[in-house]
């Protein structure tokens, strides 16, 4: 669904998967569809959520400090 574009079927098959430790790819997907659909505070959680398990990732980091610029401005 997200190569296609169709990022609002996403996050019904990813979201319930988070809590099993999926692979890290689960993560990202979700999270740029959340971003992409403009759910800021959703996709900074699972960001936040994926760092926990995976604290070195940097690309992911870089990721969050996008979301959180986006959370901040949206809240203006």
């Amino acid at each position: 669904y997200f190569q296609k574009k169709a990022y609002a079927k996403v996050p019904a098959l990813l979201e319930p998967s988070l809590d099993k430790k999926p692979h890290p790819n689960s993560y990202r997907i979700l999270a740029h569809s959340f971003e992409r659909m403009k759910m800021f505070g959703d996709s900074r959680r699972v960001w936040q959520k994926y760092l926990k398990r995976f604290p070195n990732d940097e690309a992911a980091k870089v990721n969050l400090k996008r979301i959180e610029t986006k959370v901040a401005s949206a809240g203006k």
